[in-house]
């Protein structure tokens, strides 16, 4: 879903004919949408639902006192926010701001924590704003830096027209790139040709435990892992994202952050499914000889943040299409945490063919007295839950079976993609 809006008309192609991509301002990327904001004082867990409830993966903050927005909350803010609660993060008391120390203090005594302490907490995704008349060129250009989104503002300063993400550039430009010549031509050279299959991968062992990954992420600074089988074969399963923390949020399910990757995946299979009422897949693949055109149009048609590029080894196909779920066993799926289970995988492709064989990066052991396999402690459930204000929870994990979609040697993601289609100076 793009983030911080819900209009299904973002994308729509603008009043004018002209064939110059470049000079569109943002303005008519962003018509009729309706921006959800949140409130400053608004306690964090009852901001996480907002997010939920509306299909969004950020929101400004607004501070009515102020009368001024002060900063984006998004997943990585909230799962930022959890890790420091359970003293995953390591951030040492120095380098602590005084808006740390009071989100520390104000969980320890189980007070509700404001939304505002969360504001930007990750320091990943801050509050960025454009004009209205800013070019679609410039744009592209910022995203393909890294940036995720930023908000149009109006020219008074006063009020956000819409939020602009690098998910409404790539729906409009599916929608509108046979207007666009020298787009079109650059979009028919393949993934390989144009270099973006050979981006360094993370993975994690399907027997990993959720928080480990979630920790992972944000320490290295990247919204997703490939989530690969546990055995010699690394076959990719699926992948784990900051925005999966919805399911652990949604239903209070806080039990899973000490499950296995593998159990989450499964259980997001099936929350997906019962939402859309299809069978949804849970990664979306390529190849290294997919045009970028294709790519594209997967990314719109999906609304993925990135694509996973694989090579066949012999077993399932990659999946291409939205209504392709996993189907068959794993026989991996009732094997018992390996030693491995605590770390991941860098997976750098040096070549097209993605020969290069994985470093292993530690992280974070699991809690003393807690298994990968036999999800919470009481003690930690009870840390989550105190933190959120939320009831203990215990469910039963799905046991969904799922196939795997050849060995992943990349990751093609909208940055990466916006990147090559920034114009040169």
């Amino acid at each position: 879903m793009d983030p911080t809006y819900s209009d299904t008309s973002a994308g729509s192609s603008p009043k004018s004919p002209s064939q110059d991509w470049t000079l569109i301002p943002a303005k008519q990327l962003v018509q009729h949408q309706q921006v959800i904001e949140i409130d400053s004082e608004l306690p964090i867990e009852d901001a996480c639902q907002i997010l939920i409830e509306k299909g969004i993966s950020s929101a400004p903050i607004y501070d009515s006192h102020a009368q001024a927005y002060i900063g984006m909350f998004d997943y990585r803010d909230l799962i930022t926010y959890l890790l420091i609660v359970l003293n995953r993060t390591g951030i040492p008391p120095p380098q602590q701001t005084l808006e740390v120390k009071t989100l520390i203090r104000k969980a320890a005594q189980m007070q509700q924590v404001p939304v505002r302490l969360a504001s930007d907490l990750s320091t990943q995704n801050p509050f960025y704003s454009i004009v209205p008349d800013t070019t679609l060129s410039h744009v592209v250009a910022i995203f393909g830096y890294g940036t995720h989104r930023m908000a149009v503002v109006s020219d008074d300063g006063q009020r956000i027209e819409g939020i602009i993400s690098q998910s409404t550039v790539i729906k409009f430009l599916d929608q509108n790139l046979d207007r666009f010549t020298p787009l079109r031509e650059l979009a028919a050279q393949s993934l390989q040709d144009l270099k973006l299959a050979e981006t360094a991968v993370f993975t994690v062992n399907a027997d990993s435990m959720v928080m480990d990954a979630m920790k992972a992420m944000v320490d290295y600074g990247v919204t997703s892992l490939a989530v690969v089988d546990s055995d010699e074969s690394a076959g990719l399963l699926g992948n784990i994202s900051l925005t999966d923390i919805k399911y652990v949020m949604k239903k209070r399910q806080h039990q899973f952050l000490w499950r296995t990757c593998l159990e989450l995946i499964r259980y997001a299979h099936i929350e997906q499914g019962t939402i859309d009422g299809e069978d949804k897949a849970t990664v979306f693949c390529v190849s290294p000889n997919s045009s970028l055109r294709h790519s594209i149009a997967l990314l719109a048609a999906t609304r993925a943040h990135r694509l996973w590029v694989t090579v066949n080894t012999g077993g399932s196909s990659p999946t291409t299409s939205p209504t392709h779920g996993g189907g068959g066993s794993n026989n991996n799926n009732n094997k018992s945490s390996s030693s491995n289970s605590n770390h991941l995988a860098a997976t750098a492709s040096a070549s097209r063919t993605g020969t290069t064989p994985p470093t292993t990066i530690p992280v974070a052991t699991s809690p003393p007295g807690a298994t990968v396999r036999h999800g919470l402690t009481k003690s930690h459930s009870h840390s989550v839950a105190t933190a959120l204000h939320l009831p203990i929870a215990d469910t039963t994990a799905p046991t969904l079976p799922l196939t795997t979609s050849g060995r992943v040697v990349g990751i093609v993601s909208l940055t990466d993609i916006l990147r090559v289609l920034t114009p040169s100076d």
